[in-house]
């Protein structure tokens, strides 16, 4: 088995599919960039999570700060335009299946963030969606929620 954490980041990269935003293109890291020439894409990590005692369940309560980020070259729908829809439509897949098939008590987005840079003649832009994620383990077992 793996942490729980790794298997909400597994869950998520369907939903990324599925919103047919960056279907060919799907990393569960940071670690490793996207290139431009295979835009559109999206990144699936966890950055931060806090952990407390759950004294009504006997285990921990966790809040992942879980991030999802589009990438996309400028078209002709415009840059900015064209990062709401990747989020529009992944937010939809989202929307849907909100505790990522009982891996999560509950989640919600929190933050929305956008970036633009330049690379040489083509306007390239970012947009990242964080969700909280409640989950709860065990103390002595991170691989299983309760």
């Amino acid at each position: 088995m793996t942490h729980v954490r790794q298997q909400i980041r597994e869950a998520v990269i369907p939903l990324v599919v599925a919103s047919g935003v960056a279907a060919a293109n799907v990393r569960e890291s940071r670690r490793y960039p996207h290139a431009k020439d295979a835009l559109p894409a999206a990144t699936v990590f966890s950055e931060t999570e806090t952990v407390q005692r759950d004294d009504m369940g006997g285990g921990l309560a966790r809040e992942l700060a879980l991030k999802v980020r589009f990438f996309r070259r400028d078209t002709a729908q415009g840059l900015e335009d064209g990062l709401d829809q990747m989020a529009a439509d992944f937010e939809a897949q989202w929307g849907a299946n909100p505790t990522l098939g009982g891996l999560a008590a509950d989640s919600v987005l929190s933050e929305v963030e956008f970036d633009i840079a330049t690379d040489g003649d083509t306007d390239i832009g970012a947009v990242t969606l964080e969700y909280r994620v409640l989950y709860y383990t065990n103390q002595s077992n991170a691989e299983a929620t309760i």
